[in-house]
């Protein structure tokens, strides 16, 4: 085992490390905007918004430099998430167009969902990889395969660069897809979007809830090694914000959505009275507050007649496939420094 200040040494060396290469890249990427866009980037810009999320990520990491990244990660999650759900649920009401235009092919939304996506693969190819090296053989090559999963949600999700390269949409897609364009997910969108919303539900609500029963059958079936690969319980406060985005209509049109909101509603609750049995007050509060948020957002969309008022019938669900393409990269970067910082050599 190694003594406490080494392992101090070590930390502080690999945030430095962190620090270092964030302020590489905010410079590198504010000097390579500014010389493309100039002066003319709107506040709301994608790459305006990854700017400040660079600078700000720079700064937070030295200013709590002596903090786990994981730690950092877990605490800015934590607190962003909810604070985006409410403002997002205000300016529905105060400023539609602003959320609905954001969310819009191309813009804000979509973009920052394929970054998560790809950061999600990138996260998952690198653990693969460290648990293959120590061979964990079947966590590396489930790790691959949610990889490639997440890499192909991505790409579909931009169409395959098609807007992009400027490629005319073939005649196949020109006759099966819903918007024309070059993608799978939209020849069958209502059975696709509701596979990944309930994907998104079963890694990111259900399995971070369930993880310690999820642990012991592992065990039983003499497959502990593959709960490496399971979302921690913290993950479960601010993903289950996705639920609080649902279209209007879709409650009684749809069983699929129906018993998400359902099932996020009892774990939650489930969540809450087993943190208050723990007296984990700050626990209590974060999935207290989830839970409100869920229930806000569901009666808002639901009784809101945001449609009447200009709003695309659909754009309350491009927020949910954004907190879960978020929740996919927040699962990869926690599980790669999970790998980074294990012990193999005590693994059983």
């Amino acid at each position: 085992m190694q003594p406490y200040d080494q392992v101090i040494a070590s930390s502080d060396f690999r945030n430095l490390r962190s620090i270092l290469t964030t302020g590489c890249l905010s410079l590198a990427f504010v000097a390579a905007t500014y010389v493309h866009y100039g002066d003319v980037l709107s506040p709301v810009s994608t790459p305006n918004i990854i700017r400040w999320l660079l600078i700000g990520t720079f700064f937070t990491l030295l200013v709590f430099h002596r903090v786990g990244l994981d730690s950092l990660l877990r605490a800015a999650t934590g607190v962003v998430a909810p604070l985006l759900a409410v403002t997002v649920l205000i300016l529905t009401n105060t400023d539609l167009p602003l959320v609905d235009g954001i969310s819009h092919d191309g813009r804000v939304i979509e973009d920052f969902q394929f970054l998560f996506l790809v950061c999600g693969t990138a996260t998952m190819a690198y653990s693969a990889l460290k648990l293959m090296r120590q061979r964990y053989c079947l966590p590396a090559l489930l790790a691959m395969f949610l990889s490639l999963i997440f890499l192909i949600i991505g790409m579909e999700e931009v169409s395959w660069f098609q807007r992009a390269l400027e490629i005319d949409t073939p005649d196949y897609f020109l006759e099966r897809n819903d918007q024309y364009e070059m993608n799978f997910h939209n020849i069958h969108t209502t059975k696709m979007e509701d596979v990944y919303y309930l994907g998104g539900f079963i890694l990111l609500v259900a399995t971070p809830y369930f993880k310690e029963q999820i642990n012991n059958e592992l065990s039983k079936l003499k497959y502990a090694k593959l709960s490496i690969l399971l979302p921690d319980f913290w993950m479960l406060a601010p993903f289950s914000l996705m639920l609080a985005f649902v279209q209007q209509g879709q409650i009684a049109a749809r069983s699929a959505p129906a018993t998400m909101i359902l099932g996020t509603i009892l774990v939650l609750i489930g969540a809450i009275l087993r943190q208050y049995a723990n007296r984990e007050w700050g626990s209590v509060f974060q999935h207290t507050l989830s839970l409100l948020i869920v229930i806000t957002g569901v009666l808002f969309f639901s009784f809101y007649d945001y449609i009447a008022r200009g709003g695309r019938p659909w754009f309350p669900k491009e927020y949910m496939e954004f907190y879960i393409a978020w929740g996919i990269a927040v699962f990869g970067l926690s599980l790669a420094m999970r790998i980074r910082n294990t012990n193999f050599e005590h693994e059983t």
